[in-house]
């Protein structure tokens, strides 16, 4: 009964944008080397431009760089500056242009571009997403690799992080 309901609702919003980041957290973790070191870290969305047409979220959700927090001050820096690059590339702007919402769940598989460090590449990921009157309810998560987007391995004082970084992305996003 759920999914009807939640195709009904999907289906009878043709329009929607997102005004307003209600909440969020964007959290990244990478694995260090030794293996038992977990880097930590967080951010918040920034400017999302979502809407709903018919049965597809269209639109782009951006994280600003700069804003990203491990706990430790001077490996921010270091990942912001000799890493990210965020004097360059402040921003890293996730596009969705033909995220189906209707696969029998809430729960989909989807597609988007993801530019970060001035790279843009087509990454596939696993969200779920939840529409309740006029907030929309997402919860992603996905891996990247950061050669594929021209970012160094990072290492600090014998310390190195793996090549690939856990992305795990919640929003409730007010729709107009």
């Amino acid at each position: 009964m759920k999914k009807i309901l939640l195709m009904l609702l999907i289906i009878n919003i043709n329009v929607a944008n997102a005004s307003k980041v209600i909440s969020s957290k964007v959290k990244f973790q990478a694995t260090g080397k030794p293996a038992f070191l977990k880097i930590n870290g967080e951010g918040k969305l920034g400017v999302t431009k979502l809407k709903i047409v018919g049965n597809k979220l269209i639109g782009s959700i951006e994280v600003d760089l700069n804003e990203l927090d491990s706990g430790i001050e001077l490996r921010d820096n270091h990942l912001k500056e000799n890493y990210l690059e965020t004097k360059k590339y402040p921003k890293a702007i996730l596009y969705l242009d033909h995220a189906d919402l209707l696969k029998g769940s809430s729960e989909n598989t989807l597609e988007a571009v993801l530019e970060l460090h001035g790279v843009k590449k087509t990454i596939e990921f696993i969200s779920t997403i939840k529409i309740n009157e006029k907030v929309l309810t997402v919860e992603s998560e996905f891996s990247i690799k950061l050669s594929d987007f021209k970012i160094a391995i990072p290492s600090f004082q014998g310390i190195t992080v793996s090549k690939i970084v856990k992305l795990n992305i919640t929003a409730k996003i007010e729709l107009d």
